[in-house]
């Protein structure tokens, strides 16, 4: 095999190998639960899932185990770890690899380690080369799919991969880490804002910052409002595909909003069920209780309750006072929810319109900002994955 993007320097072919070739596999560690929680290092089934390469400080589970525990499950840098099981086929075999000597490091039983057992490898090269979309096809095809989806060692010996030199594997991993690096820091880049923008609501509705209005003279004190005394309450609609407005250009006009959707939906519908500048929730649900503010023309499904207001108040900086306490009323009896006739009882303290705006206009420079970044990582994210697919394919 030769791939599509490769430096310059290299050339030939690369190596077809099969896992068993490079790694010797072992189940991990099953253990009571009274015995988590404390103790030594444990590599869990999360630290593998949501992440390529593993360091001391990525490691947070701690178990409690014997001497002889400790032995037969050790960690050790350059161990390469497997997802075991996993809801869906499609997440099975994820792989990370470790990359730091932690003292009695061990591993979870929803997890396989691959030890080397040779030196033909690139420790971090390794964190890159099995997440590729060839060798997820065959972890896939070699995995079974009962109630969860099930791998092991002797299947995953099977997988066929290609390996390339091993300043050649450097150079690749090298180039990947300088990406995943800038990924770090764009994310670290997001939550810095979002936690100044966290610090920014907490000081303004707890009332540390007040604004003063255009001629430096106070806003009168916040009143006490029920959400029924302010809004008008209602719920979005059964919504089909069958009647979908479309423009000349037969493209959907309007955003359609449900309860997995923060900002951008779908596009089409109705215009008997379109909405203008409305507060929405979940009402349903894992978000039961989430709440946006909708800027513009929108629907939404009947899985969102919708607050209209005539007189302005519906705004991000209402939207996020009532975000911040609406999960109080949620009910988790069944299925969690957030009824119009519990969301119409709440009461906020409400400041004026002008303070209201003052507000929202800040959030909403910091709201564009962090949309901005988000923008920027999800760009990086398609690089990544653009470049793993042309160097290892």
């Amino acid at each position: 095999m030769v791939p599509k993007l490769r430096f310059k320097e290299f050339c030939g072919e690369w190596d077809e190998k099969r896992l068993g070739d490079v790694y010797e596999f072992k189940n991990g560690l099953n253990k009571e639960k009274e015995f988590f929680g404390k103790g030594i290092p444990i590599v869990n089934y999360m630290d593998v899932n949501k992440n390529t390469h593993l360091y001391k400080n990525t490691i947070k589970g701690r178990v409690q185990l014997t001497k002889k525990e400790i032995e037969n499950y050790s960690a050790k840098k350059g161990d390469l770890f497997f997802t075991r099981t996993s809801e869906t086929i499609d997440e099975i075999g994820y792989t990370a690899v470790l990359l730091d000597d932690i003292e009695d490091a061990v591993f979870s039983g929803f997890i396989l380690r691959a030890r080397p057992k040779n030196e033909l490898i690139d420790f971090k090269f390794s964190g890159y080369c099995f997440m590729t979309r060839e060798v997820r096809k065959e972890i896939i095809k070699k995995s079974s799919m009962t109630t969860r989806a099930l791998t092991s060692g002797t299947s995953l010996k099977q997988v066929v991969f290609y390996l390339p030199s091993l300043p050649e594997q450097t150079k690749i991993a090298h180039f990947l880490c300088t990406v995943d690096d800038k990924i770090q820091n764009q994310e670290d880049k997001i939550t810095h804002l979002e936690n100044i923008k966290k610090g920014f609501m907490q000081k303004i509705f707890s009332r540390k910052i007040r604004f003063k209005d255009d001629s430096g003279e106070d806003f009168p004190e916040w009143e006490e409002k029920k959400i029924k005394d302010v809004f008008k309450i209602t719920r979005g609609y059964v919504l089909s595909a069958n009647n979908v407005e479309k423009n000349i250009n037969k493209e959907y006009i309007y955003p359609v909003y449900s309860s997995q959707t923060k900002d951008k939906g779908l596009l089409g519908y109705y215009n008997e069920y379109l909405y203008e500048d409305a507060i929405t929730w979940t009402t349903d649900g894992a978000n039961a209780g989430t709440v946006h503010f909708r800027r513009g023309k929108f629907y939404c499904t009947n899985v969102c309750g919708v607050l209209i207001s005539e007189n302005g108040y519906a705004n991000k900086c209402i939207a996020e006072m009532i975000n911040r306490i609406s999960k109080k009323y949620v009910s988790y009896v069944g299925n969690p929810k957030l009824m119009n006739n519990i969301m119409a009882e709440i009461k906020i303290d409400l400041p004026c319109l002008k303070e209201q705006q003052k507000i929202s206009d800040i959030l909403s420079l910091l709201d564009e900002k962090i949309d901005t970044d988000k923008e920027t990582l999800e760009h990086l994210k398609q690089l990544k994955k653009g470049l793993l697919q042309q160097m290892f394919a």
